[in-house]
This record gives C-alpha cells, sequence and structure tokens, in this order.
C-alpha cells in the first residue's frame, strides 16, 4: 500500500491511497473488494468508511498469484 497527502490548506487536502491485492491463495477469490475506514476528519469519533476502484473495471476475480490495483482518494 502506498499512500500521499497533497495541498497545504487543510481544509483543500486531498488523501490517496494504491493498494495491490494478491491472491497467495490455491483458489480463485471472487469479487474482491477493497474497504477501507481511516480516521481521515477533524472528528476523532466519526471514521471514514471508502470503497476503492479497481483498475480493472466490474466485479474482481483473482486466481492464484494474480494481483488487482485498487485506488482511492478522499478530499477534505
Amino acid at each position: 500500500m502506498s499512500s500521499s497527502i497533497s495541498g497545504e490548506d487543510p481544509a483543500q487536502q486531498q488523501i490517496s491511497f494504491r493498494i495491490t491485492v494478491t491472491n497467495t491463495g490455491a483458489d480463485v477469490a471472487r469479487d474482491v473488494q477493497v474497504l477501507l475506514s481511516v480516521m481521515a476528519t477533524n472528528e476523532e469519533t466519526k471514521p471514514v468508511m471508502m470503497e476503492a476502484e479497481p483498475s480493472t473495471p466490474g466485479p474482481v476475480d483473482l486466481g492464484p498469484d494474480e494481483s488487482e490495483t485498487y485506488n482511492i482518494t478522499w478530499r477534505n
């Protein structure tokens, strides 16, 4: 996983995540989804829940040793 934060003004900041998922098992992983919960707000009791988008559109199935990269961006 890699992440970056851009923007000097806190009201205009953007946080980006790039997450690579690899199937290390022997079976096919079907309909792989990535949900991310982060404390990216000034409200400490309310985490932000985001769903990442895969690089390949549509449902993602990963065979053994296959990978998919997911991207997500949160704007303040």
